[in-house]
């Protein structure tokens, strides 16, 4: 998912909360789905409090730290409970136009720029890419407005 480190120290991934038709029993395309969500990388996790002045948010978060956590992200995922996240960690600041990509990536994403004390700089919605080519998809940096991407 990622294609550079974003501009902040750490990255949030949510998923939206967003119902997916599963109607019916074990259909072969839950099975496919389920196969899909397999984790060919495995991460760390912890729960995690998200908080503002008016609410808390409490999160699984998934720990992309490694070069190969950040570039596999959520690949492929099919589901991801409303409650889990992936929170990209790096050891310096990033520079103010590298971002995120949504290749290969089927659900879609919020994703919440944070900074090095841990606050929410920028938050942007990112639908998935259907492109065949990662170059033909989307580039999400925190430079930008929320709601807004660019290529």
């Amino acid at each position: 998912m990622k294609r550079f480190a974003p501009s902040l120290s750490i990255a949030l991934l949510l998923a939206l909360s967003i119902p997916l038709a599963s109607c019916g029993s074990g259909s072969t395309s839950d099975a496919a789905d389920t196969a899909a969500d397999q984790q060919v990388v495995s991460y760390d996790s912890a729960d995690i409090r998200l908080v503002s002045p008016k609410d808390t948010i409490r999160l699984r978060a998934l720990f992309a730290m490694t070069a190969e956590q950040k570039t596999m992200g959520l690949m492929e995922r099919r589901h991801l409970p409303d409650d889990t996240g992936m929170l990209f960690v790096y050891d310096s600041t990033q520079p103010p136009d590298a971002g995120f990509w949504m290749f290969r990536t089927r659900i879609p994403l919020d994703i919440a720029f944070l900074d090095s004390t841990g606050m929410v700089r920028t938050i942007l919605a990112m639908a998935p890419c259907t492109a065949v080519l990662a170059q033909g998809c989307s580039t999400y940096a925190p430079m930008l407005r929320i709601g807004t991407h660019s290529r």
